[in-house]
């Protein structure tokens, strides 16, 4: 092997590696189940974690203003609105990192192509044309089983519900008047 194929060999690595790893995307959280249903669909992987904190993964199979049902070990599970803390989705960037790769080694093989015609002293009368392509072709082949690799192996797990918070703190401001004194007392209660 050459040593600017072994060059090519590593640019291609690098590039789809590190591309695949940043491509990712982040919406909002929904406050409501009816704010989920756009974002999930059925046989989605969700972890939900209840109101006990134990959390359940399974496949959605429902999703409506009241409750979640799930797919766990091929029982459904539902549970209701009120049981539910969060959810977070599972999933893994395959066609992501298999794009993102395909992209970064198909740009790696034309500028090897290039640099390697501008080391011949040349333009590569004749060759040129087949010579990015099929370096291009390698390259994008290449960066697509790398990407499709790292985007397989990384599993992202995005939060998409939080159930909203109720705070049991209280503040009581009351004046206190007395025939000597003035002032205000405050109480504070969690």
């Amino acid at each position: 092997m050459k040593s600017a194929q072994k060059l090519l060999l590593v640019a291609t690595c690098v590039t789809s590696v590190s591309a695949a790893q940043t491509a990712e995307a982040q919406i909002g959280v929904a406050r409501s189940f009816e704010q989920l249903q756009s974002t999930l669909k059925p046989g989605a992987t969700l972890d939900v974690t209840d109101i006990t904190g134990h959390h359940i993964t399974g496949n959605m199979a429902d999703l409506s203003s009241s409750s979640i049902t799930l797919i766990v070990e091929g029982m459904r599970l539902e549970l209701a609105k009120s049981e539910v803390k969060r959810v977070t989705q599972t999933h893994n960037r395959l066609l992501v990192g298999a794009i993102v790769g395909a992209a970064s080694g198909a740009g790696a093989g034309l500028i090897f192509a290039a640099w390697e015609c501008a080391l011949e002293q040349s333009y590569c009368p004749g060759h040129s044309l087949f010579k990015g392509a099929s370096l291009a072709l390698a390259g994008g082949a290449f960066g697509t089983a790398i990407g499709a690799g790292v985007g397989f192996s990384k599993h992202t797990h995005r939060l998409v519900y939080a159930a909203p918070t109720k705070s049991s703190a209280t503040v009581t401001v009351s004046p206190l008047l007395t025939g000597e004194h003035t002032g205000v007392a405050v109480s504070i209660r969690f």
